[in-house]
């Protein structure tokens, strides 16, 4: 039996991009949970980097293996690269969160201006931010990261 036949979610049918949502969400319950032990030792800027590097390892390696199919038994040279571009994807994932972010908080308070609650605010253009990254990181990672993985041709 093949790596992908023993694959729960291909056997499922469940769709790539919600795999790739649980994959993100339990990378993201990993930064938040690492953080919290990190700031035990270390300064809070410190340990927000230390647990977003941790979530973005976890991201990676279940994002390779349960979302992308990729095999286990690959080169330390195959990592390697795969996982450049996965960051190269992510540092772009973040750039389009924060672009995003920026321009919706213009747009919504000079919409609503004083009317809203500036923290309402933030919060919608955040989430809208980190909504399109979502989309944009998991497009990257499946045409990018994983190409040649993940059936990127387009014959899923």
């Amino acid at each position: 039996m093949s790596l992908k036949e023993r694959d729960w979610t291909r056997r499922m049918r469940i769709p790539k991009i919600v795999q790739y949502a649980g994959v993100a969400g339990v990378a993201a319950a990993v930064n938040v949970l690492s953080r919290i032990a990190y700031s035990q030792y270390v300064g809070f800027a410190a340990s927000v980097s230390l647990a977003y590097a941790t979530g973005h390892v976890v991201n990676y390696l279940f994002s390779r293996h349960h979302v992308f199919g990729a095999e286990r038994s690959a080169s330390a040279r195959v990592h390697a690269g795969q996982f450049t571009r996965f960051s190269l994807v992510a540092a772009a994932g973040y750039l389009v969160t924060l672009g995003t972010s920026m321009a919706v908080r213009s747009v919504l308070e000079g919409a609503w201006g004083v009317g809203l609650e500036a923290g309402l605010i933030a919060t919608a253009a955040h989430l809208s931010g980190v909504g399109l990254a979502f989309v944009a990181n998991y497009l990257g990672h499946h045409f990018f990261s994983f190409a040649s993985t993940s059936g990127a041709s387009g014959h899923e």
